[in-house]
């Protein structure tokens, strides 16, 4: 499978490599779920039909033929540091990232993320991201609009304005021209 990120041209560099994200790290790691315990029966046991397959946490993925990886580290539903929606039935979520660049592909000068790409799943729904909380949400904050440097990972917390009830069922990041996206299953 081909995909890419938002391409930007060269003249962009000078101007981007002067921002820098501080996230390679400090977002705290989510560890992983405990598994369900089996049962006696002799028939497998298979996901409902609404279950996503996926990835798990922590799975780094590679796209963009082989170019970059992008990991799902863990949610933090109601996430408080972003305050409170108006709405009562909605809390702020977020999600814990990491984007890094191996090598830009091939005939591209630059490459730059933002949050556009991401979706939570909540069953049959779907919620995208709000947005950079510009300053205001969970820290690191991953990056909107960021060029990144080839050899370089920047690693953040993505809002989502979610359900006050329920979690999330899947994680979705579509890369740029993507035909389908990559899922992670918290």
């Amino acid at each position: 499978m081909h995909l890419r990120q938002t391409m930007i041209p060269s003249i962009a560099v000078a101007v981007a490599v002067a921002m820098t994200v501080a996230g390679c790290g400090g977002a705290a790691e989510s560890g992983p779920a405990s598994a369900p315990s089996q049962s006696a029966s002799a028939v497998p046991s298979t996901p409902p039909p609404s279950a996503p397959a996926g990835n798990k946490l922590g799975d780094a993925i590679p796209f963009d033929e082989n170019t970059s990886t992008i990991t799902f580290y863990g949610y933090k539903h109601n996430a408080t540091q972003f305050g409170k929606p108006s709405d009562s039935a909605y809390v702020y979520g977020a999600i814990d990232l990491k984007y890094c660049l191996k090598k830009l592909p091939k005939g591209y000068s630059a490459v730059s993320i933002g949050t556009s790409n991401w979706v939570l799943k909540f069953g049959d729904v779907s919620i995208k991201s709000t947005g950079h909380a510009g300053g205001n949400g969970m820290k690191p904050e991953y990056p909107d609009r960021k060029e990144i440097k080839v050899g370089t990972c920047v690693r953040g917390w993505l809002e989502f304005k979610v359900p006050k009830d329920g979690k999330p069922t899947a994680v979705e990041y579509t890369p740029a021209g993507a035909p389908e996206p990559i899922t992670w299953t918290p």
